[in-house]
């Protein structure tokens, strides 16, 4: 195909197209066939086979048991790991001179 590139110059001949789409599309069959030769097609991904309808709602509440919420507040309530230490660990497993600083923002 002729340089387009300069202003004033004359389209391309539709011949020059014709033969750039048949070049394209002998390179395309041949990429077909040697990715053949290398590996056979795969099937498709399980995901891609079925689909599963998408909800326009939200999904519906479980019902809350008040007596389990209960226990729960009440463990928390008592729990003794209630402050983290991430410097002591840090100091114990990484580097004995480490020390937490906040980045200025």
């Amino acid at each position: 195909m002729p340089n387009n590139d300069a202003t004033g110059s004359k389209p391309a001949d539709r011949a020059d197209w014709n033969s750039a789409w048949e070049i394209v599309a002998r390179l395309a069959a041949a990429r077909e066939g040697t990715l053949h030769e290398v590996e056979p097609p795969r099937p498709p991904a399980a995901h891609t086979r079925a689909s599963q309808p998408v909800a326009n709602a939200p999904a519906p509440a479980e019902p809350v048991d008040p007596d389990q919420l209960a226990r729960g507040r009440e463990r928390y309530r008592r729990c003794k790991y209630t402050k983290r230490d991430d410097e002591a660990e840090m100091r114990k497993r990484v580097d004995p001179k480490w020390r937490r600083v906040l980045p200025r923002w």
